[in-house]
């Protein structure tokens, strides 16, 4: 195996463990599908597929080529999961997001600080590698176990996350005109502050999110609570009249067995009709 070949196979380690990210981060915001019993695992062999295919045309790392490649691939992977479209559409956004700023926020960091272009940084000590590996995969996890639990308080309508997913959206595409544009070129301080820049406008962004979600979810809280006191109270009403129907009624059988039990048919029959008339009243 030849030193280049060495070099290309282990930069895909890059590609492996973006995709294992992908992954995670698409069972947790879509969870299984009805036409694909286990989509994690058609994920993984799709991924294996698109690997083979890139090391077989040499597509390469951080450029447009190897951006169509997985944008090719979180569409496909997305069709193994549930969810609706619109759901599978923000899970793509959202390993958009993970994976750029991750990957630009090292990849800029590091070639910054040793001069040399983004586009070589798969040819650094294989240490920067698996660095790179571990913050995408770090990224993914945290990714996922967020989704879990956004999905079990969000309070958002889907509107209000089009939305919300508007601003993160650009961020996507500023990103991928970063990496493809600065890539073959040591990155300035501009790139930097851009690169850095971004990431800390969308952790805001996502906080300020946060925050509308837990505000709502309070408000919603509320209501609910609100509701089922009030539908105790009715409750409570419901019982004391039926409590208060039931000693009526036992009163009424008692005396029509006191009436029967002196033989006293013709004032069991009055007694009765009086009753069937009350009865029928009430009901009225």
């Amino acid at each position: 195996m030849t030193k280049e070949m060495l070099w290309l196979l282990m930069g895909h380690l890059v590609c492996i463990g973006q995709w294992a990210a992908f992954i995670m981060v698409e069972y947790a915001f879509l969870g299984r599908g009805r036409r694909f019993r286990f989509p994690c695992l058609w994920a993984a062999l799709l991924a294996a597929v698109f690997l083979a295919a890139s090391i077989r045309h040499d597509i390469g790392f951080f450029n447009i080529g190897s951006v169509i490649l997985n944008v090719i691939y979180l569409l496909v992977t997305v069709l193994f999961f549930g969810g609706s479209w619109n759901q599978k559409l923000s899970a793509c956004l959202v390993n958009g997001i993970m994976c750029l700023l991750t990957e630009n926020t090292v990849i800029y960091l590091y070639t910054y600080l040793e001069a040399v272009p983004p586009a070589q940084v798969i040819r650094q000590p294989l240490g920067v590698l698996f660095l790179l590996v571990a913050a995408v995969v770090g990224a993914g996890l945290l990714a996922a176990y967020i989704i879990r639990r956004w999905r079990r308080e969000q309070a958002l309508t889907p509107l209000q996350m089009l939305v919300m997913s508007f601003f993160p959206g650009i961020v996507v595409v500023l990103n991928i005109v970063l990496m493809v544009s600065g890539g073959s070129e040591v990155p300035s301080m501009m790139n930097m502050m851009l690169t850095f820049g971004l990431t800390i406008a969308v952790l805001i962004h996502l906080g300020i999110v946060q925050m509308v979600n837990d505000q709502m979810l309070q408000q919603t809280l509320m209501v609910e609570a609100v509701r089922q006191k009030k539908s105790a109270e009715a409750l409570l009403e419901s019982y004391k009249t039926q409590r208060r129907l039931t000693h009526e009624f036992t009163n009424h059988t008692d005396a029509l067995a006191l009436l029967l039990q002196q033989g006293d048919y013709e004032g069991a029959k009055a007694y009765l009709s009086t009753l069937t008339k009350t009865i029928a009243a009430n009901t009225t």
